[in-house]
């Protein structure tokens, strides 16, 4: 049996990273859950890729392979 899944994206900060991992650490499973589950997914509209951040910036990468 397949289950689909949704595909969202969420926005997750770096504060949010760290406070995951505190609470990891302090076994707070509860608090975890709690974030995951009171995530929302954002509007493709109003967000940007890495590269697409990168090539609006004008930076370029030059690999010599």
């Amino acid at each position: 049996m397949k289950i689909e899944l949704p595909n969202n994206q969420y926005v997750i900060s770096e504060r949010d990273i760290c406070d995951i991992i505190i609470a990891f650490n302090n076994q707070d499973y509860d608090w975890i859950l709690h974030f995951f589950e009171t995530l929302h997914p954002i509007d493709d509209q109003h967000t940007y890729t890495y590269e697409q951040i990168i090539a609006n910036a004008g930076i370029v990468s030059y690999n010599d392979k």
